[in-house]
C-alpha cells in the first residue's frame, strides 16, 4: 500500500500496520501515554487457533520473512496492549507449519493482562476480523503444567 508517496505495512486481510490509522488530513493525534502493565492483572493463559495457510509462510516467526501467523498473532497482542513485549510474555508454542499449510488447533501460551479474576474460564471467542483467514477457538488460563 502506498500512503502519501510512503510505503505501508498490511497484513495479508489488508489491515494496515502502523500509519495515521483513520485520521482526517490536518487531525492532530494525541499525545500518546505511557503504558503501565504492573497496573493491570495478568494471567497465564493457553490459545488454541485455528488458521488458512495459503498467504502467510507458516507459523513460526522467521528472519527477514514478516508474514507469519506469529508476526499477525503478536501484532494485534502488542497493537491491543495485551502484552508489552515477546520476550517479556513467556510466549511458547506446540508445533509449527511450513508456508501455505493451514491448521486447526495449533496451541500458544503467554501472559497477557487479563480481566479474569480467579479460577479457569474459558472465554468463548467473537472469531477474527476475517474468519474465512482464522480465529480462536478457546481461550483459558493455562495450568502451572503449561511451559
Amino acid at each position: 500500500m502506498e500512503e502519501g508517496g510512503k510505503e505501508t505495512l498490511a497484513l495479508p486481510c489488508g489491515v494496515p500496520v502502523g500509519g495515521r490509522g483513520n485520521l482526517p488530513r490536518g487531525a492532530k493525534k494525541k499525545p500518546t501515554r505511557e503504558f503501565d502493565m504492573a497496573r493491570y492483572r495478568q494471567r497465564h493463559i493457553a490459545l488454541r487457533m485455528a488458521y488458512l495457510g495459503q498467504s502467510y509462510h507458516g507459523l513460526a516467526v522467521q528472519e527477514n520473512i514478516p508474514n507469519t501467523i506469529e508476526a499477525a498473532l503478536f501484532a494485534a497482542l502488542l497493537k491491543t496492549k495485551l502484552i508489552i513485549d515477546r520476550p517479556s510474555c513467556n510466549y511458547s508454542r506446540c508445533g509449527r507449519t511450513d508456508k501455505g499449510v493451514s491448521a486447526f488447533g495449533q496451541v500458544v501460551a503467554f501472559h497477557l493482562r487479563s480481566q479474569l479474576k480467579h479460577g479457569v474460564e474459558f472465554v468463548p471467542s467473537p472469531g477474527a476480523a476475517n474468519p474465512a483467514e482464522g480465529g480462536t477457538d478457546d481461550l483459558a488460563q493455562a495450568s502451572g503444567s503449561i511451559s
